[in-house]
């Protein structure tokens, strides 16, 4: 099961498309789905999830990013998502920003949603997950 949603996630990241435009219009680039496993803070890691990236928007120095989290293992558990925004032109990383989500119980999907100013006027970026972890005190 698990290589198939690797796969799956593979041919999502491959498939998607890059929009671009000027800066009073949204740019958005590959949705980033992965499947992988979250750290505990402080280092230990926790079942895996799987990310999925459904939007990624760049408006005139505004990134906005949701998605789902799907809790893989047997606890329920709240995470925490670090989202970076990348130029597609450059690949140069241009501002990075997470969220907290809800208890997602196991087998579930939880919603997660960042925003940040600050990322100029590229015209097309791509949103990669850069980090997960357990939440703390969960």
């Amino acid at each position: 099961m698990r290589i198939f949603v690797l796969l799956a996630a593979m041919f999502l990241v491959l498939a998607g498309t890059a929009c671009s435009g000027d800066d009073s219009a949204p740019t958005g680039g590959v949705n980033d789905t992965t499947a992988t496993d979250a750290t505990e803070p402080g280092g230990g890691e926790t079942p895996p999830v799987f990310i999925d990236i459904l939007e990624c928007e760049n408006v005139g120095g505004s990134g906005t990013g949701s998605g789902t989290i799907e809790n893989q293992g047997d606890t329920a558990t709240a995470y925490v998502i670090e989202i970076a925004w990348v130029d597609d032109a450059s690949g140069e990383v241009l501002a990075q920003a997470e969220d907290t989500t809800g208890v997602v119980e196991p087998g579930a999907a939880g919603e997660w949603a960042v925003a940040i100013e600050g990322l100029g006027d590229a015209e097309s970026v791509t949103c990669r997950t850069v980090g997960i972890e357990k939440a703390a005190g969960d």
